[in-house]
């Protein structure tokens, strides 16, 4: 429920609540790539680069054969 609850707020443009839903996500499965990706890819939105990038190379790291996540994470400004 947690993930779709994050997708929806994301879609919707809210990216301060669907991070937090996805925090909420991880505290209960940290083990998900896909809550990683997904609070990345609201951290980026939110401006948030440093934090976002720890996500996105969590989320490559827990499936690293996603080409969404390597995409997601390939798309981010240098540091």
């Amino acid at each position: 429920i947690l993930e779709a609850l994050g997708r929806a707020h994301y879609m919707s443009g809210d990216h301060a609540r669907a991070a937090e839903t996805f925090t909420a996500l991880l505290e209960v499965d940290p083990s998900s790539g896909y809550g990683h990706f997904a609070l990345g890819q609201s951290l980026k939105r939110l401006g948030r680069l440093r934090e976002a990038r720890v996500h996105l190379k969590l989320a490559v790291a827990l499936e690293p054969g996603s080409v969404l996540f390597r995409g997601a994470l390939g798309r981010l400004p240098a540091e």
